[in-house]
């Protein structure tokens, strides 16, 4: 599959850059990049040829012969740049957030559907091997209980990207792969935000689903560091998991199984054993298959409607 990519920034060159490069049946054969110098340093390092090396995306549409192309940049501007691709009838995989709010969100998901395109929005975490791999090891009962954890002694004095939202910016990472462990959105909400530093940034949700899950949502960013976990409790089983280094499961009556991030991903590349290369597999083979892929702009509406739903509970 020819693949065009918008975006030569740090978060590009780190992990999608080297996902694409890994895939096989994936060839990147154009990009586009306001600056001169990250353009340049993608283009050289990838072997992308000064003729599809662009400064516009737009032009890049225009000139190179490409079914999907990947949108690697901050939200804000990602959108309009994401629909100029619909409407010119390619595939699209973009970065978290999609879009800055809902409205945005769900703007997006209106013009996929009219193009009849497939938009993913990356929330790669679902797709880390030692996540993905202790879900199918407890799958057949249904979950009695999911949590996910995201904490950071974030510096930043303000939600980045412009977004005014640490959990539309960053937490709904967590949001995304408790979903994926349950089965799906919640059809129930009861949440307590606090605003420690001027916007929520401590949150804490109760949430449930129709088939009896409960799940435990918690993310605190004036926190003193980094700390993601993860667990998926079943009748007679539990996984416990720190993405993307390892997992251990559980089952009544048997010795705990320990999984290794670097061993389920091949590698102990970030880009492998976080699920960036394997979220990029699923948008392309979702992509020949003509199916709406897990992470599709659709689930991301939902995504951002629980979000907005846990915001609104937002004390000082």
């Amino acid at each position: 599959m020819r693949v065009g990519f918008v975006g030569c920034g740090r978060f590009a060159s780190t992990v999608h850059y080297p996902s694409l490069s890994d895939l096989e049946g994936a060839e990147l054969v154009a990009i586009a990049e306001l600056d001169d110098g990250r353009r340049a340093a993608a283009g050289d390092r990838y072997g992308i040829p000064t003729s599809a090396r662009y400064r516009d995306h737009r032009e890049m549409l225009a000139a190179a012969d490409v079914e999907a192309v990947y949108v690697v940049m901050e939200p804000g501007p990602a959108a309009p740049v994401v629909i100029d691709c619909l409407r010119q009838g390619r595939h699209v995989f973009m970065e978290k957030p999609p879009g800055i709010d809902l409205t945005v969100t769900e703007r997006l998901a209106d013009e996929a559907e009219r193009a009849g395109r497939i938009l993913q929005v990356g929330w790669n975490r679902r797709f880390a091997p030692v996540i993905r791999r202790s879900a199918e090891l407890l799958a057949g009962a249904t979950p009695t209980l999911v949590m996910g954890e995201f904490h950071k002694a974030h510096p930043a004095p303000e939600p980045f990207c412009g977004t005014g939202s640490w959990l539309v910016v960053d937490q709904s990472h967590a949001l995304d792969a408790i979903t994926f462990l349950a089965g799906g959105l919640p059809s129930s909400v009861t949440a307590r935000c606090r605003a420690l530093r001027g916007y929520a940034d401590c949150n804490t949700a109760l949430l449930g689903w129709d088939a009896g899950t409960t799940g435990i949502f918690m993310s605190n960013y004036v926190s003193g560091g980094r700390v993601e976990r993860f667990e998926l409790h079943c009748e007679d089983g539990a996984a416990y998991m720190e993405a993307p280094g390892e997992a251990t499961i559980y089952r009544a009556g048997a010795e705990p199984e320990r999984l290794e991030g670097a061993a389920l991903a091949g590698g102990d590349a970030y880009h492998r054993t976080y699920g960036y290369l394997q979220e990029g597999a699923h948008f392309l083979a979702s992509v020949r298959a003509g199916t709406r892929p897990e992470t599709s702009i659709q689930h991301a509406v939902g995504i951002m409607r629980l979000a907005g739903e846990i915001e609104r509970s937002v004390t000082a």
